[in-house]
C-alpha cells in the first residue's frame, strides 16, 4: 500500500535537507567525490523549487491549464436497479458497454434494449446496484404509425435482461421496488476529459473520469471537484519499478520509490477534510452554471490587469443583476433572489477591475425593518400628471370636467405626514 506523504516526508526519509535560504541552485560533480542518494533527490527540489515559483506567480493553486472545461459537464442518464443476489462473483463493471435487452411485450416494442454506459456497486446495506445509460429499442419498423407511445418505454420490476452478445455473463434481474428509489428512473452523472492542473507546486495530469453526482435524481445543487491524495508509491505496490532492463522486471533490482500525486473526481459532500477539496464546477439544478477553464485562474498577472482595468473603467455592469423578494420569516426576514440569468446572459459585472458572473439564482435571507419613525410637517411628492381641464377653468382643484391622459399643464400632488 502506498504510503501516505506528509511534508516532512521527503526531508525526513529521503533526507532531503534542501533549504531556499542556504542560496544553493546547482549540485557540481567531480570525479574526487562519492555521489549521495540525497543529492540526487536534492536536484529535483532545485528545479521544481524554481518552477514552482515562477508558476505560482501566474496561476492559482487548482488552476485548469488546459482546456478541461472542453466536453466535460453534466448528463442525465436513464438508471435501472439491479438484484444482487444472482450476480454471484461477477463484477457489475463487467456490464458496462454491453446491451442488455429486456424481455418482448407484444404489441408494443419487439425487445427493449439499455446500452449500459457506467455501473456502480451495491451500497452496503442494500440489495441492489445500479447500471446507467440510455433506452434503445428493435424492431420499431413493425409498429403501426397509429400506435402512438404516451411515454418513454422503460423496464418494469422484475423484468429479465439478457446480454444480446448472449456473453458467459449471468443474466439480469430488474429489482422490485415500491419505495424511492424507484427500480428505473433518471440520474446526473458528471464527466471530466483528460486535462491538466496546477496543485502542490506540479502540473498534475489528470485523466479521463466520470463519477455519479446524483444516483436517482436531475435536479439537485452539486459542487464538484477533486480530491487531491499525494502519496510515495514503493516496488511493493508498483513492480514497474524494478529493473526493466530484461524482458521481464529483474525482482533483485528494486528501483527507487515515487512521489505521487493524483486527483480524484468527486463531490464536496464526499470529501472529509474540506482542506482536500479542489473546486472545479458548480451545479445549479442539475445544470452546470460555473466552471473552471484556463482563463480564469490566473494569480499575480491577474491583479495587475484588474488595477488596470478599474483605473481605465471603474465598476460597471455588462449584464444587469435582477432582483425579487418574496415573504421569508412571517416577523423578521424577506427572502431576496438575485436573478441570474437574463435574456442577455449571465448576469456579468467589473468590480475593482475584476470580472463577477452569477450564471444562476441564488437566494438571500435579509432582515425585514421591525421599527418606524414619525415625521412630523413635512410634504413628499406622490405624482406628477399632465391634464387639460373640460371647462374654461385653469387650476387643478376647479373639480369640473375629466382628466384626459396629456395635456400641457402639470400638477403636482403633495400630501402632510
Amino acid at each position: 500500500m502506498p504510503k501516505d506523504f506528509t511534508e516532512n516526508t521527503i526531508r525526513d526519509f529521503y533526507h532531503d535537507d534542501f533549504e531556499d535560504s542556504a542560496g544553493f541552485y546547482k549540485i557540481l560533480f567531480n570525479s574526487s567525490r562519492y555521489l549521495q542518494a540525497r543529492e540526487l533527490t536534492q536536484i529535483q527540489t532545485i528545479l521544481q523549487n524554481q518552477i514552482s515559483t515562477f508558476a505560482d506567480n501566474i496561476f492559482q493553486d487548482g488552476a485548469a491549464v488546459s482546456n478541461a472545461s472542453g466536453g466535460s459537464g453534466v448528463d442525465q442518464a436513464a438508471y435501472v436497479l439491479i438484484d444482487i443476489s444472482n450476480l454471484g462473483n461477477t463484477s457489475i463493471q463487467r456490464y458496462v458497454g454491453r446491451i442488455l435487452k429486456g424481455p418482448a411485450v407484444t404489441n408494443v416494442h419487439n425487445g427493449l434494449e439499455f446500452t449500459v454506459t457506467f455501473a456502480s456497486e451495491a451500497v452496503e446495506g442494500t440489495s441492489y446496484a445500479t447500471l446507467y445509460g440510455f433506452y434503445s429499442s428493435s424492431s420499431q419498423s413493425s409498429i403501426p404509425l397509429s400506435d402512438v407511445q404516451g411515454q418513454a418505454l422503460t423496464f418494469a420490476d422484475g423484468n429479465p435482461l439478457n446480454d444480446q452478445d448472449a456473453t458467459a455473463l449471468p443474466q439480469l434481474t430488474v429489482a422490485t421496488r415500491s419505495a424511492v428509489p424507484l427500480s428505473t428512473g433518471t440520474g446526473l452523472l458528471f464527466t471530466i476529459q483528460t486535462s491538466e492542473f496546477y496543485s502542490q507546486g506540479h502540473f498534475v495530469f489528470v485523466e479521463k473520469q466520470e463519477i455519479v453526482i446524483s444516483a436517482y435524481e436531475v435536479d439537485v445543487d452539486v459542487d464538484v471537484g477533486f480530491l487531491v491524495i499525494q502519496d510515495i508509491v514503493t516496488v511493493e505496490d508498483d513492480v514497474s519499478l524494478y529493473d526493466n532492463q530484461g524482458a521481464v522486471p529483474n525482482l533483485a533490482s528494486p528501483g527507487a520509490d515515487r512521489y505521487r500525486i493524483r486527483m480524484i473526481l468527486t463531490t464536496k459532500d464526499a470529501v472529509a477534510d474540506p482542506l482536500d477539496f479542489l473546486p472545479f464546477a458548480q451545479v445549479k439544478g442539475g445544470v452546470v452554471s460555473k466552471i473552471k477553464t484556463p482563463n480564469n485562474d490566473y494569480n499575480l498577472i491577474e491583479d495587475r490587469m484588474a488595477v488596470r482595468q478599474y483605473d481605465t473603467n471603474g465598476d460597471f455592469i455588462v449584464n444587469p443583476f435582477g432582483l425579487s423578494y418574496q415573504a421569508g420569516n412571517e416577523t423578521t426576514t424577506l427572502t431576496m433572489t438575485v436573478q441570474g440569468l437574463s435574456n442577455t446572459g449571465a448576469a456579468t459585472a467589473f468590480v475593482d477591475g475584476y470580472r463577477l458572473v452569477q450564471g444562476y439564482d441564488s437566494e438571500y435571507q435579509i432582515l425585514k425593518p421591525v421599527s418606524t419613525t414619525t415625521e412630523e410637517n413635512t410634504t413628499t411628492t406622490i405624482a406628477y400628471r399632465n391634464f387639460i381641464p373640460v371647462s374654461n377653468t385653469t387650476t387643478a382643484d376647479a373639480g369640473l370636467g375629466e382628466w384626459p391622459d396629456s395635456g400641457n399643464l402639470k400638477t403636482q400632488t403633495r400630501f402632510k405626514m
